[in-house]
């Protein structure tokens, strides 16, 4: 455990690795000690020593400080949060305007949609209403003394909302008696006529 402090004796074990180059071969010495972070083991007199200051001289790499250690926190300036909030709220507020106006056309694209159905509905109704007034003036415009039509619609017959409504007085009308008389050749009419005018003679 590195938990020996400065000046206390302390344990180093020196672990040489070579290292190659283009060029050739080099030795890396990898030194481990037992003392506290912040010192380091003199391999001369096992005794934990203070690390030398930023930017002196040192005889090798556990004798200073190298730089910053990893697990040292960052500080940033007040400038770099200024930035990021303002940064997140831009974001969100172009997030909803953006979907502010997505939404507003597709609202306005499915109220044209209903428009142009309300005025295809409303034009289909104008034109059959415009057929129908039109059949009911070419009917009433028909003369009532010379069209087929005037024997069986009438304009008294109308019903209330104006259609014309047949009228049809019976249904199996009698055939008049001088019809009868004049295709029956059977008839008695018929015999007795002739025997008149056969008796005339």
């Amino acid at each position: 455990w590195a938990n020996v402090t400065v000046g206390q004796p302390c344990l180093v074990e020196n672990t040489p690795y070579i290292g190659y180059t283009d060029t050739g071969e080099f030795i890396d010495i990898v030194s481990r000690h037992n003392c506290q972070v912040g010192g380091y083991c003199d391999a001369q007199s096992l005794v934990c020593v203070q690390n030398k200051a930023l930017n002196a001289a040192c005889d090798a790499d556990k004798d200073g400080v190298c730089g910053k250690a990893a697990e040292m926190p960052n500080h940033y300036g007040t400038y770099v949060y200024i930035l990021v909030a303002l940064g997140i709220l831009g974001a969100i507020f172009g997030t909803l305007v953006t979907l502010f106006i997505f939404h507003r056309r597709q609202r306005d694209e499915e109220r044209e949609k209903r428009m142009q159905y309300w005025r295809e509905q409303n034009a289909f109704r104008q034109n059959i209403m415009n057929m129908r007034q039109s059949a009911r003036d070419s009917i009433l415009s028909l003369p009532r003394n010379h069209s087929n039509r005037s024997t069986m619609y009438s304009h008294e017959g109308g019903s209330e909302d104006g259609s014309q409504i047949p009228i049809i007085t019976h249904a199996a009308t009698k055939a008049s008696g001088l019809r009868q008389q004049y295709y029956d050749d059977n008839s008695e009419a018929y015999d007795d006529q002739q025997q008149h005018e056969g008796g005339r003679f």
